[in-house]
């Protein structure tokens, strides 16, 4: 049976992996902005 993550440790570890694999610093600050929103939309849902 797989485990659940909390959104943000699953966004922390797809940030991490996307410097790993050399985006650009612009390319993963868009994605945190998404990210980001998307927390925020889950929080609001709880």
């Amino acid at each position: 049976m797989k485990t659940k993550k909390p959104l943000n440790e699953l966004v922390a570890m797809i940030l991490d992996e996307m410097e790993n694999a050399q985006f650009s610093e612009e390319t993963r600050r868009q994605y945190r902005d998404v990210y980001r929103r998307l927390q925020k939309l889950a929080n609001i849902r709880q």
